[in-house]
């Protein structure tokens, strides 16, 4: 499925140098110096606070590991407990890292055209889901203390009970990172082209990842409310950067504030 959808890519990319002037010159985003500037102030910061939070958070101890009790779980994620299929952990790293890997395509038309600023922007917007996915998914780990599946079944894949990992389940940065990429490869595919091809990368794209987020919940790392919730937060982030970028719209919009409060103001017409 991942083969097909990346092969439908191409040959959109290997079409775009044969579009006319009229619709090159109609590239939908743009970089704002105060917007950009803003989402990677903002989303360095966050990142650095949420790895400075993970650090110092208390781990699980013995008792409150064999305290786990899979009745306390809602009947969503029961299923997770003592789930083990062997090579899924694998196959949603591999899912993953493609699924994060596929949106720079997206670059090289521009690229072999010397249009460079067009593929700095599409660059940047993707470096910003990707900066908003990691801290948004970190903070919540660092204050969310949710222990994982295998936990609740004798420590199951013979990990320490007593670190940091075992206790960070909520929510799937996996399942996070593969929608927010594929949310905005879709995005940016709609936006960017207007070949009939472009329906068959959505038909892949979602499934991709929702595909990853499965093999963590087959692999016994994550819970079911763990994966939905990493998808709507990466579906969320990979839609918004790019409708910030929309050219000429005022749809969403960033700004600072001064005078009495220093401060932020993020807004967004329907």
């Amino acid at each position: 499925m991942l083969a097909r959808m990346i092969f439908f890519i191409l040959v959109l990319l290997s079409a775009r140098p044969e579009l006319s002037a009229s619709e090159a010159a109609a590239f939908p985003y743009r970089l704002d110096a105060a917007t950009d500037a803003t989402l990677l102030s903002v989303g360095c910061a966050a990142a650095g606070v949420s790895l400075y939070l993970y650090s110092i958070r208390p781990v699980p101890g013995w008792l409150e590991t064999i305290r786990a009790q899979k009745d306390n779980l809602s009947e969503w994620d029961r299923p997770a407990v003592g789930r083990h299929l062997t090579g899924a952990s694998e196959a949603s790293d591999a899912l993953t890292v493609a699924a994060s890997v596929t949106p720079l395509l997206l670059t090289i038309p521009y690229l072999q055209k010397r249009e460079n600023m067009h593929a700095l922007t599409l660059a940047v917007m993707y470096a910003e889901v990707m900066i908003f996915v990691q801290a948004a998914n970190g903070m919540s780990k660092a204050l969310v203390n949710r222990k994982r599946p295998y936990l609740y079944v004798n420590n199951l894949f013979e990990r320490k009970p007593r670190d940091g990992f075992s206790s960070s389940s909520f929510y799937s940065l996996h399942a996070s990172l593969a929608f927010g990429s594929m949310v905005f490869l879709s995005t940016a595919v709609c936006d960017l082209f207007k070949s009939e091809l472009r329906y068959l990368v959505l038909a892949g794209a979602l499934p991709v990842a929702a595909l990853a987020g499965y093999f963590r919940f087959a692999a016994g790392l994550h819970f079911p409310t763990d994966i939905i919730a990493g998808a709507l937060i990466g579906t969320i982030i990979g839609y918004l950067i790019p409708a910030m970028h929309k050219f000429r719209s005022d749809a969403v919009t960033i700004s600072f504030f001064s005078g009495r409060m220093t401060g932020i103001q993020a807004g967004m017409r329907f």
